[in-house]
């Protein structure tokens, strides 16, 4: 069975212009200008797409797709998304993760959910580990997991700059890093750190510090939510001249005074001439979007989406 798809503005990820694509088995076979010709036996589905937009499948690299929450009680739990929360927003690739509870869901639960996906048709894979150290894991240790759990690609998210993290230590940090690497070295897998940046005032200075006092890669260290503050997301447009990849999570416009949405934050970061391979931007869909006050009370809840 063929699929011809024409006249399709296609981004392959830049704009390709006006073209016509063949689709066999599920596989693209031709992309180009000239509309391709078939003898009358063959069977051949078409679309005329007229102008619209043609666009791989978007990658969502931090997702809580066993749900997140709880940091209010039970009851402030968030239930897993459904695959439609992705696939209605272009999600084709997901990668989940354990957030603050990483006891009530585990790595078990997260393989779970990440086969669960596979079966409905998404790309899936997924982290070991949480916020907190020691890191949950499946197999007693964090490279093992890795190395042996094919869907695990790296940690994370591993809270720093948090009220809510286990307050690491730069050793911690770096034990940990090291055996994400190796797995890595061993496997071809990512094998990095995932980090979960909050707002408080260290911000990125154990990142700097892990790479200022090792020889593990900068690629190794990976910070999320760095538009949160404009502070933070400063430091982090820096740390991508160090060979770092930091993530901006695709917040409301609304939803945080203090940082930049990920729209605002997409374009100050290419007005800085930072390096465009070195960011992404994900949902932190199937969490939650809490706000504290200085002693930690919880002053309000919303949750994220992917789409």
């Amino acid at each position: 069975m063929f699929e011809l798809i024409t006249n399709a503005e296609v981004y392959a990820p830049r704009s390709l212009g006006i073209q016509n694509l063949l689709i066999c088995v599920g596989k693209i076979v031709y992309l180009g200008e000239r509309v391709p010709q078939f003898d009358d036996s063959l069977s051949v589905q078409v679309t005329d797409l007229d102008g619209a937009r043609l666009i791989p499948g978007f990658i969502d690299a931090h997702a809580h797709i066993t749900g997140g929450g709880g940091e209010a009680g039970p009851s402030t739990r968030v239930p897993p998304p459904p695959l439609s929360q992705f696939t209605r927003a272009g999600v084709t690739s997901v990668v989940g993760l354990l957030g603050t509870d990483d006891l009530t869901r585990n790595t078990q639960t997260l393989l779970t959910q990440v086969m669960g996906l596979r079966e409905e048709g998404l790309s899936a894979w997924c982290y070991t580990g949480g916020y907190h150290l020691p890191a949950t894991t499946l197999t007693e240790s964090v490279r093992s997991d890795i190395v042996n759990l094919e869907p695990v690609i790296g940690v994370g998210e591993v809270a720093l700059s948090d009220h809510r993290s286990s307050q690491p230590t730069r050793d911690e940090i770096l034990r940990l890093a090291s055996e994400a690497y190796v797995a890595g070295l061993m496997t071809g897998k990512a094998g990095i750190v995932h980090f979960h940046l909050g707002d408080g005032e260290r911000r990125l200075s154990m990142i700097r510090d892990c790479l200022e006092q090792s020889e593990i890669p900068s690629r190794v260290f990976n910070p999320t939510h760095v538009n949160r503050n404009k502070a933070l997301f400063e430091e982090a447009c820096e740390l991508t001249a160090r060979g770092c990849t930091v993530d901006m999570t695709a917040y409301p416009a609304e939803f945080n005074d203090a940082g930049w949405s990920a729209e605002q934050a997409a374009a100050r970061y290419f007005e800085k001439g930072c390096d465009p391979q070195k960011l992404t931007i994900s949902s932190d869909g199937g969490g939650c979007l809490p706000k504290f006050d200085a002693q930690g009370e919880m002053l309000e809840m919303k949750f994220a989406k992917s789409s």
